[in-house]
């Protein structure tokens, strides 16, 4: 049986992974919060500045703003130079909200 073609959120799975929820491009300095979710760091900082210092997704209350995810970092740098595409936005970001994704 023929399948489809895979549509490129399928053909790039771990990018799911190295996208920020509040930006929706790929992680720039990327931190995970304490209840595990990740966002670049300029994203998390300006929602911040924002709310009562809560994560964007799960609402659970942060003390701080996290440290860079150097791991995250290194994958998202990496991802970028394996696949010979251009990392998406990169150094073209205003890291604005976009509409309701909080």
């Amino acid at each position: 049986m023929a399948s489809a073609a895979a549509s490129p959120s399928q053909t790039c799975p771990m990018e799911k992974h190295l996208t920020c929820s509040i930006c929706m491009d790929t992680f720039q300095d990327p931190v995970t919060t304490d209840c595990g979710h990740s966002f670049c760091k300029k994203c998390l900082s300006l929602n911040f500045n924002y709310t009562d210092r809560v994560c964007p997704l799960c609402k659970k209350p942060q003390n701080r703003l996290p440290d860079v995810n150097i791991v995250l970092r290194d994958i998202e740098a990496g991802s970028g130079e394996r696949g010979g595409r251009p990392q998406k936005g990169a150094g073209n970001r205003d890291h604005s909200f976009q509409g309701d994704h909080l």
